[in-house]
């Protein structure tokens, strides 16, 4: 029987988000990006969950960006649409402006003067049609929020929180001093890859560690990408495994990649399939393939590029 998916590592990521929403007076406003697969959305989750059980009463309303174009109309219905699906008692007391451009933003206040939490998913959709009108507009209802006293003080503190995985648009957004939205956003928490001793976490958890070369294997093509190895979980079947080399084909490709890595100009990392490893990474797999019969990933927790 196939045990039960986990929630692995993020340790430092879950206390950034803890200080961001529960240790700050008054309003203030994150980015979370990363590439995608890489689990900013399960990250989120996780911490909704146990946010919770601590007594938070604030309402998250988690809205997706769905137009590929910045459309005021397309945004409207979207974040409308994720207030109908988490309460929509929250739009009983909103007056829709005449002018739709302008509801875009008295939406998104209306529910953060109400002391609730927005959540925009692919947020950098709002200027790939070259219109500036919605980053003016968001630009607008930060600098006011940011006035004292605009948030009443008997509620919760306010939230915005904006995400996207084509991570070089959205922190340009943020970072460009000729943009709208120049620094605007309080918070950053860009999420990465697991780290090695995170997925051991992870393979340890879900007994893996036994198929050590061929656990191995799969690391060198999904490496600490969450989605992918959930995925693979999903299948719940171990024989699986028995269709991946054992022969050490993983350090080939380990190197292999790599090679890759070091003579491919730029990061591309924008649509990027390969993985890159951080170089402590990498010094962890090829220590363990140097004499890999001799190492074994599920004692030897810590190699010593980690100590």
């Amino acid at each position: 029987m196939t045990k039960p998916w986990g929630f692995y590592g993020r340790r430092e990521e879950l206390h950034t988000l803890d200080r961001f929403m529960n240790h700050r007076v008054g309003f203030s406003s994150l980015a979370i990006y990363g590439r995608r697969n890489v689990g900013k959305t399960a990250l989120f989750q996780y911490f909704e969950t146990t946010n919770k059980h601590r007594g938070d009463s604030r309402q998250i309303i988690k809205c997706t960006l769905n137009s590929p174009k910045g459309s005021c109309h397309r945004f409207v219905k979207d974040v409308q649409s994720a207030i109908m699906m988490t309460d929509k008692s929250l739009l009983d007391d909103y007056v829709a402006d005449e002018d739709e451009d302008y509801n875009v933003a008295k939406l998104v206040r209306h529910l953060l003067e109400k002391g609730h939490i927005v959540m925009i998913d692919e947020f950098q959709r709002i200027r790939l049609d070259g219109d500036p009108i919605l980053e003016s507009l968001f630009q607008k209802l930060i600098d006011d929020l940011r006035i004292p006293g605009t948030v009443r003080p008997d509620i919760w503190n306010p939230r915005l929180i904006v995400m996207g995985s084509e991570q070089q648009r959205l922190v340009e957004m943020f970072k460009n001093v000729s943009a709208p939205m120049f620094n605007r956003i309080t918070d950053y928490l860009h999420i990465i890859p697991w780290t090695f001793s995170e997925f051991k976490e992870m393979a340890l958890d879900q007994g893996w560690a036994s198929h050590q070369n061929r656990l191995l294997t799969l690391w060198t093509a999904y490496n600490g990408l969450p989605r992918h190895w959930d995925y693979f979980h999903k299948d719940g079947d171990l024989s699986d495994f028995s269709n991946i080399p054992d022969d050490g084909a993983w350090t080939r490709q380990f190197m292999k990649r790599e090679e890759h890595r070091r003579t491919s100009p730029g990061e591309g990392f924008q649509d990027q399939m390969e993985v890159q490893l951080r170089p402590s990474d990498c010094a962890i797999v090829r220590w363990l393939g140097e004499k890999p019969e001799g190492r074994n990933l599920a004692t030897d927790l810590k190699a010593p590029a980690e100590r």
